[in-house]
Order: C-alpha cells, then sequence, then structure tokens
C-alpha cells in the first residue's frame, strides 16, 4: 500500500469528518470494533457483527462508521436469505443510511466512498429481486460518485474496491442488455477492472487495522482470475492466494471463502481437495445457513461419483432459502438414478425438474431445456462430463473410449468431439486439442449447441496464451456471432473480456 509520511492511506478512514473537538457532530470513525464487525459479516456472522455495532454506537452513537458496517451485514444476510421483506426494508433504510452521509458537510474520501458503495449495496439487492432498471440507476450513481472520489483522492487505495468491482460489472454487460446500460450511461473495462482489484488485494493484505478486508479481496480476486483473467489462471496464480498462510487458517471460520475456495478448486482440477474442505466444514448457528454449500459439495461428490452427492442435493432443495438451483439440483438427481440404472426414477425426478424450481441461472435454464425435451442424455457422454469437470480426466477419456461415433452430426456425436478437446487441452496437448476444436467449429457452427462457442473461446485463450492475437482475435470474434442455446451469457461474457484484452 502506498504511504503517507505520516500514516498509510487507509489511515484515511480514521481521519474524522468534521471538525477538530466536535465529536458531539455526526462524524466517520473507522476503530477496531468497525473492522471486527466487519470481518463477521463477510465471514456470514451478521447478527454477531451487529451486536457489536450496536454495543459500540451506545459508547459513541454520532460514529455513523457503524452504519455503513451493519448496511453491509443487511445486504450479506438479504443476498443469502432472498427474503422479499427482507429487501423492501433493505432498501428504505439503505436509502436513510445514504441521507445521513449525504447530510455530513465536510468533504473526505472515505465519506464518498461510503456513500458510493451505499449505493452499490442497493443496486445489487434490486439485481437479484429484479428491480434491474433501478439497479442500473443505482450503479450510475455509485459509478459516478467512486470516480469522482478517486480524481480527488488518487491515493486513497479504498476507492479501488468499488471501482474495480463497477468497471468488471459495466465492462461485462452482455450484448443483449447494452440497451439498458447505454439508457443509464453505463461503461467500464474489464482490463481496468482487474487490475483494481490486484492493487486493492495488495493494499489490504498488510495493513494492521484494515486487514478486515482481506479475506473478501481474496474472494474478489479469485473469482476475477476465475471469470475473466484466463492467463492468470493459466499460470496458476491463485495458488498463491489459496495456500496463504492467512487464508488457509481463514478458511475454517468464514463460510465465504470456504464457497469461493472449494468452487475455485472444483473448476479447475483439484476437486478432492474442495470436497476434503467442504467435508470438513465446522460452522456453528452463529452463521448463517447459506444452503448452496450443500449444493456445491453435491456437485464435487457427483463428479466423482460418490453416490453421497445425492443427500447433498436432497438437503438443499429443502433447506435453500430461495428457488434458485432446485431445477439444477433435481436434474442431478436424476442423472444419479439414470447412472445407477433406474430410468424410472430419472424420469420421475425430471419432472420435478421441469414443475418445481425458478430459471433465474443457466444451470436452471439447462435443466429445464433438458426435462422438456424428453430426451436423456447419452451415459458414457453424461459420466465422461462429470469425471472432466471433477478433474479426473484419465478417466473421463477412458469413459469416452467406449463411445462409438458415426459420420452424422449429431449432437452427441459433436459433444463427444468436444470432450475430447476438452480432455487434451487440461491435460495440455495441444494440439490435439485445437484440432477437434477446430472440428467441432467447422461441423457445428451452424447448431444452437454450445459447443462450438465454447470450441470458439477455448481455442481463443490457447493462442492469447502463445500470444497469437491476430488468431485469438479470429476465434474470439467467431464465438461472439454464435448464438448457443446454454450458457450464452457467460461464453459471450468471457470471449468479449479476452477481445478487450487483446484491442
Amino acid at each position: 500500500m502506498k504511504k503517507h509520511k505520516e500514516f498509510s492511506v487507509f489511515g484515511l478512514f480514521i481521519f474524522l469528518i468534521l471538525p477538530t473537538n466536535s465529536l458531539s457532530q455526526p462524524h466517520v470513525i473507522f476503530n477496531q470494533t468497525c473492522s471486527n464487525a466487519y470481518l463477521c459479516a463477510s465471514r456470514m456472522q451478521t447478527e454477531q457483527a451487529k451486536n457489536m455495532l450496536v454495543e459500540a454506537q451506545k459508547k459513541d452513537p454520532q460514529n455513523q462508521a457503524y452504519l455503513f458496517v451493519s448496511n453491509y451485514a443487511d445486504l450479506v444476510k438479504l443476498l443469502v436469505n432472498s427474503n422479499k421483506v427482507e429487501f423492501e426494508n433493505f432498501k428504505i433504510q439503505c436509502s436513510e443510511k445514504i441521507s445521513v452521509f449525504e447530510n455530513i458537510a465536510t468533504e473526505s474520501p472515505i465519506k464518498d466512498a461510503i456513500i458510493a458503495e451505499l449505493y452499490f449495496h442497493r443496486s445489487m439487492a434490486r439485481i437479484v429481486f429484479n428491480e434491474k432498471i433501478r439497479a442500473a440507476f443505482d450503479l450510475r450513481k455509485a459509478k459516478l460518485l467512486s470516480n469522482t472520489n478517486r480524481k480527488r483522492h488518487p491515493e486513497f487505495d479504498y476507492n479501488l474496491k468499488l471501482s474495480g468491482l463497477l468497471n468488471l460489472i459495466t465492462g461485462s454487460i452482455p450484448d443483449h442488455l447494452k440497451w439498458a446500460a447505454s439508457f443509464a450511461s453505463l461503461s467500464g473495462s474489464i482490463e481496468t477492472g482487474i487490475h483494481e482489484i490486484n492493487r486493492y488485494h495488495k493494499s489490504v493484505k498488510n495493513d494492521t487495522l484494515f486487514n478486515c478486508f482481506y479475506p473478501e479481496a481474496a474472494c474478489l480476486k479469485i473469482a476475477v482470475i476465475q471469470t475473466f483473467d484466463p492467463i492468470a489462471k493459466a499460470e496458476n496464480r491463485v495458488k498463491t492466494i489459496l495456500f496463504d498462510p492467512e487464508i488457509e487458517k481463514e478458511i475454517s471460520v468464514n463460510k465465504l471463502l470456504t464457497f469461493v475456495c472449494a468452487d475455485f478448486m472444483m473448476k479447475n482440477g483439484m476437486n478432492d481437495p474442495a470436497i476434503e474442505i467442504l467435508l470438513s466444514m465446522n460452522f456453528d448457528d452463529s452463521y448463517l445457513n447459506f444452503s448452496y454449500i450443500d449444493y456445491l459439495t453435491g456437485i464435487a461428490l457427483q463428479n466423482k461419483m460418490d453416490n453421497r452427492a445425492v443427500s447433498y442435493f436432497y438437503r438443499y432443495i429443502l433447506n435453500s432459502s430461495n428457488r434458485n438451483y432446485v431445477k439444477a439440483s433435481y436434474q442431478r438427481i436424476a442423472w444419479h438414478y439414470l447412472m445407477n440404472n433406474s430410468p424410472i426414477k430419472y424420469q420421475e425426478y425430471m419432472q420435478d425438474a421441469l414443475k418445481l424450481g425458478l430459471q433465474n441461472s443457466e444451470s436452471d435454464n439447462a435443466a429445464f431445456e433438458e426435462a422438456s425435451s424428453g430426451i436423456k442424455p447419452n451415459l458414457i457422454l453424461l459420466k465422461a462430463r462429470l469425471l472432466f469437470d471433477g478433474g479426473y480426466y484419465d478417466k473421463s477419456f477412458e469413459i469416452l473410449k467406449q463411445y462409438r461415433a458415426d459420420i452424422k452430426i449429431s449432437e452427441n456425436n459433436i459433444e463427444y468431439l468436444y470432450r475430447l478437446a476438452r480432455i487434451y487441452d487440461e491435460k495440455g496437448d495441444k494440439t490435439n486439442a485445437l484440432k477437434y476444436y477446430n472440428t467441432v467449429i467447422a461441423q457445428a457452427s451452424d447448431k444452437t449447441w454450445f459447443y462450438a462457442a465454447n470450441s470458439c473461446l477455448m481455442a481463443g485463450f490457447m493462442h492469447e496464451i502463445k500470444k497469437e492475437n491476430k488468431i485469438a482475435l479470429k476465434y474470439y470474434n467467431a464465438c461472439l456471432k454464435l448464438d448457443p442455446d446454454k450458457y450464452k451469457t457467460s461464453i459471450h461474457q468471457k470471449a468479449k473480456a479476452g477481445k478487450n484484452r487483446i484491442e
């Protein structure tokens, strides 16, 4: 972190937003209580965080920093619970807190950063509850305030957190939502966002008081690398985060960090360590019931062909506070029975996937489409896919050998070629991987299946890593021209990010 002569940049948090000797007036002091409470909230111990703030506010009722941390705790609880009544209350209370800070006359980088972040809090809540237009205007307000604060106080590194997030969000808006972004004057740069999150992560790591932001910053950086930075992922830069002694120690007490680390491991060939982390969790009742971890555990176990997976999908369906990923859970239970020679049970649970739950995620949409089609997945391809997703590439390859492809351009045959390409890619055989990617692209670009689009994306990554930018750009543009019926948003988002990196 940059340093002033007298104090660290983050020391500006404890600079009083009031004239000297005016503690009877509203002020902002980010003290150790705020630090401890924020860390608790980020761990999903929101009630413990709120209790700390109540006690502290009795001693210094004019310290408005407590309101900011309290709002963050409320947001965490809301995002986990997805409760409509809590959402309506949150909007009202967040608006009141914004007014409190806006009425503090003295200018200060922390005051302006908090106002911007409160607008961001409200926008995130609105996105979850489908108030997208109002969310866009809250994002715009947050971005304007954040940009102004950065210009006025370029040395104030806390600005990097929100600025980075806003650049990533607005820079990756899908093409079909560009009209809304334009309407709200939203724009951003993914590359700038990556750079800012990296700087933020570095700045909070070694700051004694503001180390409370470090676990959250680590989660952000891991998510950014997974979603937007394939070069950093290919160079295994996440390893330095996952095996940081501070993060290894924090995982045992931080539910969010446990989820983010396990999710990254599962998607990057480390399924066994992810299962170990997930099954060794021991969070007591002081933590929010984050049931999505059950869903994640089910996926990790199913990718290893472990029949314990089913109990976790059942538990997720029973305990989930919202209906997202319910269709996907029923689909995975159905797969379990299909792989265990119970086709009737498969059909029963696919009917549940058709009728129950929501379609707010790509996984739920895919489950609904499979259920609607009435077509069972090819058993060999399904097993190969799951084993590949778990990073068991050799086992996946052995399963694929049992598949008998013909010369027809059918979805199963294209998937077979695509699975081969993905396995060769992950095993480091880039020549064969590219050969099969190109075969898929040539044979299936006129189809609605996602295999050609993702093959373009993967081939683009390969050439970008080799610094063959012109060829990579060709593949990214080809990807963006395709209109797959599954996973379009995430595929196009990554292709757009690759294109932006090159251009």
